[in-house]
């Protein structure tokens, strides 16, 4: 049993102001606007594209972490695997446990990542059809990246306009991104 003071707001108002912040509270919905764009099936049909250029390497509990990211993923509700997919294209890494992203990185190195730890696909694989099959997965990812990127402008512009018609102040973002305004304002930056 959680045992909250009857009048909550009032602490948490107290420590929005003593850390020279602001208070804004969440409705039990969430209060967040949600808007789907005619851009998200095609978001989220890509995305799995783009999961599909994942090669996982490591042990084989790394491996079977995709298995399990995978299955968490298409089990997620549209937005969801939209709002994902954007945050991921923007930064340009798809998981840390992905072979194609190490070495794109530089953190891995391909003719020394030992065959055991390598996906079933690749193990038997010269080191230049490992090279081959790793370039043929890159060229994927940054066609797909190229597409998501040109995507998640439109959707954003299309997010950007419906919010404009809408003026409904009230939702927990709306109220969050006047907050960051006032407090980016006291700091000399528009935002």
């Amino acid at each position: 049993d959680y045992n909250c003071p009857k009048d909550s707001n009032s602490h948490w108002r107290e420590i929005a102001r003593l850390g020279e912040g602001e208070y804004a509270a969440i409705e039990q919905t969430g209060g967040m606007r949600s808007i789907p764009t005619p851009l998200d099936e095609e978001i989220s049909r890509l995305s799995g594209e783009l999961r599909s250029t994942v090669v996982a390497y490591g042990s084989e509990e790394e491996i079977a972490k995709k298995e399990r990211a995978d299955a968490a993923f298409e089990s997620m509700p549209m937005e969801a695997k939209v709002s994902r997919t954007s945050v991921r294209v923007a930064g340009g890494v798809v998981s840390t446990y992905d072979l194609i992203d190490g070495i794109q990185s530089g953190r891995v190195e391909l003719d020394k990542v030992d065959a055991g730890d390598l996906p079933a696909e690749m193990k038997d694989m010269s080191l230049e059809q490992r090279r081959e099959y790793v370039e043929t997965k890159i060229a994927q990812r940054n066609e797909i990246h190229k597409k998501l990127s040109e995507l998640n402008r439109a959707r954003d512009e299309f997010i950007k306009n419906k919010m404009a018609e809408d003026k409904t102040s009230d939702s927990f973002d709306a109220k969050v991104l006047a907050m960051i305004r006032t407090q980016a304002a006291r700091a000399g930056i528009e935002y």
